[in-house]
């Protein structure tokens, strides 16, 4: 719970993110932010990480998807 209430925290505080955040759980069927963030960070049976990176490069990219063996997101800064 204290990762998602400090992500959400600093999202609120960054007017135009917390906007793009709603955006996003609006469109892909989640209630509101806090239930986007609740199955971003609380998936059952599955193992989470979450990088935060200002810009992803193709190489970056490329690297984070094919070495890990798990499944990787990768949300665009437009997110």
């Amino acid at each position: 719970m204290k990762v998602k209430n400090v992500i959400k925290e600093s999202l609120q505080k960054q007017k135009k993110e917390w906007k793009k955040c709603e955006d996003f759980a609006k469109a892909n069927g989640f209630e509101n932010v806090d239930y986007l963030l609740e199955s971003i960070i609380h998936k059952k049976d599955s193992f989470n990480a979450m990088l935060i990176i200002d810009e992803v490069s193709e190489e970056l990219e490329t690297v984070l998807i094919s070495r890990f063996r798990f499944p990787v997101e990768i949300y665009p800064k437009a997110f």
